[in-house]
């Protein structure tokens, strides 16, 4: 199976390569490009997440009215 195929690319990257033969750069269809997006933002959630966990949380009543006496909200 072609590694296109394997990540359900809709269709294959297209590389620049340098004067040694060297890919350099990668071009990817928008779709693609969005999903990846998409899926780095989720994976960034999820680690942001495990850093948190254990952590002390507040009420977000109590956030709210802390940001009110700020004027922030």
């Amino acid at each position: 199976m072609s590694t296109t195929a394997a990540l359900g690319l809709r269709k294959p990257p297209r590389f620049v390569i340098d004067d040694k033969g060297h890919k350099v750069e990668a071009i990817l269809d928008i779709e693609t490009f969005q999903e990846l997006m998409s899926i780095l933002e989720d994976l960034n959630d999820n680690r942001l997440i495990d850093e948190t966990l254990g952590e002390e949380t507040l009420p977000w009543e109590e956030v709210q009215e802390s940001l009110r006496r700020e004027g922030k909200l």
